[in-house]
């Protein structure tokens, strides 16, 4: 599939905006969301025991990048493909009826449009797999997935280990850093949308940023920063 079959110009962008996905583009934590429709399909998944393994790693006051990658060892010795093909039937699905049962956050939906339509191209940045987010970047037509990319085997399954930087706080600004670079953009002319304090590293890269509603933390730190303050309203259909 190309560029061209989402719409998307290939005209060099003047600048980049920046996305966090999960409760920023999308209602869903996509990593536990996706880890449920795996489990109903993967018999030796046992998702139970890997969330309350999470859940005790936070209580032990863990950081959210030591429990990010906790989350992925939990995949280890899946097969790629049948996970890629499970998150994509269920992400597409979830699109499908979000007029019934919303997915998507209408008001940062229309941002990324708008900015688009201004010439300035959308890039997710996420904790979540890649693997996972396809289906949403296809939808929303976004050509840039900075997002936690996974080992696999040469037999095709999870080792359990993250190919790269974890994409949590400073592993999102240093990706974002490392982005703009290779573009050769100012980050003063770009923009940065979060939802979460950890999103704080990235967006204050950028010369303008923007913070979806939900977390007192975020929305104190939004009015420090100066930073747009986005209603957390899910759309339907329509918006996407």
């Amino acid at each position: 599939m190309t560029l061209t079959d989402f719409g998307v110009s290939k005209r060099k962008p003047h600048a980049f905006a920046f996305f966090d996905v999960d409760e920023t583009l999308v209602v869903e934590k996509t990593m536990f969301t996706v880890l449920g429709a795996l489990s109903e399909r993967l018999p030796s998944l046992d998702a139970a025991s890997l969330i309350s393994h999470l859940q005790d790693l936070r209580r032990q006051g863990r950081s959210r990048a030591e429990v990010n990658r906790a989350f992925y060892r939990g995949l280890c010795g899946l097969p790629r493909d049948v996970v890629v093909s499970i998150a994509r039937t269920y992400i597409q699905s979830r699109i499908s009826e979000s007029d019934r049962r919303p997915f998507f956050i209408a008001a940062c939906v229309a941002q990324l449009k708008a900015l688009r339509h201004q010439g300035v191209a959308p890039v997710f940045v996420s904790g979540s797999a890649c693997d996972f987010l396809a289906s949403i970047a296809e939808h929303l037509k976004v050509e840039h997935v900075l997002a936690t990319r996974l080992q696999v085997s040469a037999a095709g399954r999870y080792t359990g280990e993250i190919d790269g930087r974890c994409m949590i706080g400073a592993g999102k600004a240093s990706a974002v850093a490392e982005f703009l670079a290779e573009h050769s953009i100012d980050p003063t002319q770009c923009f940065g949308f979060g939802d979460h304090p950890s999103d704080e590293p990235f967006i204050s890269l950028l010369g303008a940023g923007a913070i979806v509603a939900g977390n007192p933390d975020t929305e104190r730190l939004a009015r420090e920063r100066n930073w747009v303050l986005i209603d957390n309203v899910s759309s339907s259909s329509e918006v996407a």
